[in-house]
């Protein structure tokens, strides 16, 4: 799973900044904001992997560069724009407090076992996010019995839980 896998976009700016562009320079365009965004708001400032990112050939690239970058900006080596690098910064601010919160949140539970996310990721690799107990952990899970063999297993301390909810 991406860090941030949900892109706010607002429609009416995103619009308004691209009007002067035919269909396949907005595609560009997005597609480059996309990936803008998985890359912490800015890219590297190379014609050729802006292109490939694009999706378009080299020289298309020439041809609709100017349209294409307009609404961005290009210093020291790195592309950005600024609505998406705004939304970048509010997004991860938003997640640090979260944390915070739910950290606080955790910790003045009495007795209430803690839960911690543990992200096993490279830079540019999807990520896999995993559940695991800061105190002791189960060594062998139990399979659900309810269900179609879904699959699915979890600890005997959830299971215990999820049987008192009933």
């Amino acid at each position: 799973m991406a860090e941030l896998p949900i892109m706010p976009l607002k429609t009416d700016a995103l619009l308004a900044d691209t009007t002067h562009m035919s269909a396949e320079e907005f595609g560009v365009y997005c597609r480059l904001l996309f990936v803008m965004w998985r890359h912490g708001g800015r890219l590297k400032d190379d014609d050729s992997e802006l292109a490939i990112i694009g999706g378009v050939t080299p020289r298309r690239w020439q041809a609709i560069k100017e349209k294409v970058m307009r609404p961005m900006t290009a210093i020291g080596g790195l592309v950005s724009q600024g609505r998406l690098t705004d939304t970048w910064l509010q997004v991860q601010e938003l997640r640090k407090k979260r944390a915070l919160a739910a950290d606080i949140r955790w910790k003045s539970k009495p007795g209430a076992k803690r839960m911690h996310v543990q992200s096993n990721s490279n830079a540019n690799q999807n990520q896999r996010i995993e559940p695991s107990l800061s105190e002791d952990r189960p060594s062998e899970p139990l399979e659900m019995q309810k269900g179609s063999g879904s699959g699915l297993t979890v600890s005997p301390e959830l299971a215990a839980l999820l049987g008192r909810k009933r």
